[in-house]
């Protein structure tokens, strides 16, 4: 499950009082981004996490820039775990091939991006929306988010840098608001009772997860967004949908935003409303990792819904996601002219 996860951020001073992105100190929020940070780590492993007796290491590595819009910052993280040595087993022909070391990591790819645009409105230039790539259960916001605020915050004493989730309300408004839900997927990793009567007792351990599939009628009260906007204010999900016998954990809704494209909101955890969705169909690699432009194709479309929730009509993002490599001993050649530069901008 290919996913996204939004997020607002700004910049603020110890005050509270908000920043414009694209003014902070005399350069933007996004060439500190490219010229700074960016620079910083590219292509450094970095350990959040050492392993000890008992606890998995967690380490990361920003692998790709890309190229984007002038109004946006877009890359690749990849992220793993090491610290334990396991057997590689060829699943399909049953066979161990090999081995992972303790120091290896096996890394998953992550993609993101910042958008900040560039309004004429000084006060429309104070938000930004980053969005993060999700695969099934996995994110990478407790990773790397950490680390960037405090290079941030090295780098411009008296600043902050706060990334904060949207709330299901903002993003229920930007994402669905005009669109018409076409199914709604309730989902129980406990087996209804209702349920045995057509299994085996053997099957019953064979059982993951049981999905009820619900399609409402069109312009029916199960078609429109509104109920799920009760949820977002804090409405138990069994106060406005049950079923007999079943102990409901997880909800999704897919909805038809009328332009012939669907989306698919994973709400999560029914009791913690998440304000994350799905790709559907993904397009995807024969590792079956998505591919870079399939995913920005949907982030761009979700920054543009954010942004006018916001009360910003700008017109939709357009990346052309082109890989860009930064030349590591280029880096090193001018690691004190950035220096100085930062140096300069802080004083």
């Amino acid at each position: 499950m290919h996913g996204i996860s939004p997020y607002i951020f700004k910049v603020t001073d110890l005050e509270g009082v908000s920043q414009d992105l694209w003014n902070i100190q005399g350069i933007s929020f996004l060439e500190y981004l490219k010229e700074g940070y960016f620079r910083d780590i590219f292509d450094v492993s970095r350990i959040t996490q050492q392993a000890m007796p008992g606890v998995i290491g967690k380490n990361y590595i920003l692998d790709e820039i890309y190229e984007s819009t002038s109004d946006s910052a877009c890359g690749r993280f990849s992220t793993g775990e090491f610290g334990v040595e396991a057997p590689i087993l060829d699943v399909q022909q049953k066979i161990y091939t090999g081995k992972r070391e303790f120091h290896e990591s096996t890394m998953l790819p992550f993609y993101f991006g910042f958008y900040t645009p560039h309004s004429s409105n000084i006060l429309e230039r104070m938000l930004g929306i980053l969005l993060l790539s999700r695969f099934n259960k996995y994110g990478i916001r407790s990773i790397v988010l950490p680390h960037l605020v405090t290079h941030f915050e090295s780098a411009y004493p008296g600043l902050q840098l706060k990334v904060e989730k949207i709330v299901p309300t903002s993003f229920v408004n930007a994402v669905i608001s005009k669109s018409e839900i076409k199914k709604i997927r309730l989902s129980t990793n406990k087996l209804p009772e209702s349920y045995r009567g057509v299994l085996t007792k053997e099957d019953f351990d064979n059982v993951y997860e049981v999905e009820t599939v619900i399609k409402p009628k069109p312009r029916s009260f199960f078609s429109k967004p509104g109920w799920i906007s009760s949820m977002a204010k804090g409405v138990p999900l069994n106060t406005i949908i049950s079923l007999p016998d079943v102990e409901i954990s997880r909800l999704k809704i897919e909805v038809s935003t009328g332009k012939g494209r669907t989306r698919t909101i994973n709400v999560a955890n029914v009791d913690r409303m998440a304000a994350n969705i799905e790709i559907t169909n993904p397009v995807t690699t024969g590792g079956n990792h998505i591919l870079k432009d399939c995913w920005f194709e949907e982030a761009d479309i979700l920054a543009d819904d954010c942004f006018l929730e916001l009360g910003l009509k700008i017109p939709e993002w357009k990346n052309d996601v082109t890989l860009i490599k930064y030349d590591r001993g280029t880096i090193d050649q001018n690691d004190e002219k950035i220096a100085t530069q930062a140096e300069a901008v802080a004083v």
